[in-house]
């Protein structure tokens, strides 16, 4: 049985919870209050671990979860430091996590494949259209990748040109991601242990990895649930 940390990440006008789980690099739940999101915490892991299971990745399914720090820092929800985002990166968890942004990448796509032009447009009530969360997807991961390699132009060339819409999203979001995995994978061994410190912010390899799956899981599933109620 494993037991999973709950890292609580309350947003800074306490109206919204997100609960990280590190033990379980990028999985996420984002709920209105703190309770509701520690009690959605096993629900959420046991969902990514049947997205794991699902491309051939051992889990075990028995789990366990505990509250390990709670937080009200961050200029926006999403953004919180956590201490183990300090640990290095073993060479062997970086190959891991690199499918693993592989696979988040080929189902992002996968979800959007076949809309058209008029559906990618389309603004709903309420929230954004499914283009300017695709457009948020790759623009955070650009600057994950920054954050740590600094300028990346085979990240940022496609990201840029996607953005300015001189590039189709769907390529760009193929080209990005496969050149961002490139990059982590040739990470030397500096890289994977290095802390850099930026203000108040400090940008580590792991803290890159977490927030690119995390991030993209969390907007995977809001497309996920744009498309359900898609008529």
């Amino acid at each position: 049985m494993a037991t999973y940390d709950l890292y609580v990440e309350t947003g800074p006008q306490r109206r919204s919870t997100m609960v990280h789980i590190p033990g379980l690099l990028g999985c996420c739940v984002y709920r209105r209050t703190a309770d509701e999101a520690v009690a959605a915490a096993p629900d959420e892991i046991h969902a990514y671990l049947r997205w794991l299971h699902g491309h051939g990745e051992k889990v075990d399914p028995a789990v366990t979860t505990r509250v390990a720090a709670e937080t009200h820092a961050g200029g926006f929800i999403g953004a919180v430091q956590l201490a183990t985002d300090l640990e290095p990166v073993a060479r062997a968890d970086l190959e891991r996590y690199a499918r693993w942004l592989e696979w988040s990448r080929a189902d992002l796509l996968s979800s959007v494949e076949g809309i058209d032009r008029r559906r990618l447009d389309a603004k709903p009530r309420q929230g954004r259209s499914l283009r300017a969360i695709l457009e948020h997807v790759i623009a955070a991961d650009k600057a994950y990748v920054y954050s740590v390699f600094r300028t990346t132009k085979s990240v940022g060339d496609p990201t840029n040109a996607a953005l300015r819409g001189d590039l189709d999203l769907g390529v760009a979001l193929r080209e990005a991601r496969a050149a961002a995995i490139e990059r982590i994978r040739a990470a030397s061994d500096a890289e994977r242990t290095s802390v850099r410190r930026g203000g108040a912010s400090v940008y580590t390899l792991r803290r890159c990895l977490r927030s690119m799956l995390g991030h993209e899981w969390e907007h995977r599933g809001e497309i996920a649930t744009r498309l359900a109620r898609s008529p």
